[in-house]
């Protein structure tokens, strides 16, 4: 619990903490293409909405 608000103190994304494992929290974060490619999803939940 906290790695969320923890990762947003820092201002990283998850694939900049222990990149290129299971270790890097969320799932489609493992790198920096993956973060690029789940963001730009129509489906991601955090997208604005415009």
């Amino acid at each position: 619990m906290g790695q969320q608000s923890w990762i947003r103190l820092l201002n990283i994304d998850h694939h900049q903490v222990m990149a290129g494992t299971a270790a890097s929290m969320a799932p489609g974060f493992e790198t920096a293409a993956d973060v690029a490619a789940t963001k730009a999803s129509e489906d991601y939940w955090a997208a604005k909405k415009s």
